[in-house]
């Protein structure tokens, strides 16, 4: 897929695309955006496809419709929001079981599952490949960075081996709390791993932050594990086939 025009932002995790709605869409520049919509971001079938709907403020049925249009093509829908009041003011119509709203990252990986895996953002280095397996799940995750003023966010982790861990972001609300932190900020953290194949278990993980990507809106942070995934980890063991499905 081309480049996002600069009237058209949208991020990707995986396979999963995400359109981030311009606050009025509304009058000239809402139909201005929704023809570079249609002409640089909805071509062909895409697969998975996310209306983020957060900085919304206004906007008028005809050309909701006309987007909702546009999302009738990809195999995968879904709103997200981190203000559940604006779902049911602005498209309490269009909310159903195949576009619903996502409020949280739990609900996120529940819908799109394995189209959020980032098979190309590696924590460990090529040499320690071999030595460290890569886990193919994605995992809802809070990140709390132990600091002087501790940071909190949620996010999903998309990449992840017994060495460490990619997390991306979805709300970039939350995201912009960890831009600051520099690219490699090496700043101690504990991630709560929520495990929601095995009775939504928690699992405590310990590490660094080894670097903060940011491409285009969309951000994502690296940690390294320290101790590394031993086999006695949730995650190890559900993919060893130790523990029985709840």
């Amino acid at each position: 897929m081309k480049a996002a025009h600069p009237l058209c932002p949208y991020r990707q995790i995986g396979r999963v695309q995400i359109v981030d709605l311009i606050p009025h869409l509304t009058g000239e520049q809402g139909e201005a955006w929704l023809e570079v919509m249609a002409r640089h971001f909805f071509q062909g079938v895409q697969r998975a496809v996310v209306v983020n709907i957060s900085n919304l403020v206004e906007t008028d049925n005809a050309q909701l419709r006309r987007l909702m249009l546009y999302m009738e093509k990809p195999l995968k829908t879904a709103f997200y929001t981190n203000d559940p009041g604006k779902a049911k003011e602005f498209i309490p119509e269009y909310i159903n079981a195949s576009m619903p709203v996502l409020k949280e990252e739990e609900q996120t990986v529940n819908h799109f599952g394995l189209d959020l895996i980032e098979r190309r953002r590696d924590v460990v280095s090529y040499k320690e490949r071999r030595r460290y397996k890569r886990f193919k799940v994605v995992v809802p995750v809070e990140i709390i960075t132990k600091d002087k003023q501790p940071i909190v966010t949620r996010a999903i982790v998309t990449n992840i081996s017994e060495g460490g861990a990619f997390c991306q972001y979805l709300d970039i609300a939350a995201s912009l709390k960890m831009v600051g932190l520099g690219e490699k900020p090496r700043i101690p953290v504990e991630m709560i791993l929520k495990h929601q194949d095995f009775g939504n278990e928690c699992e405590l993980v310990k590490g660094y932050i080894i670097r903060v990507e940011t491409t285009g809106q969309q951000r994502g942070v690296a940690v390294r594990f320290v101790p590394s995934l031993s086999n006695e980890s949730l995650l190890a063991k559900r993919f060893k086939g130790e523990i029985d499905r709840q």
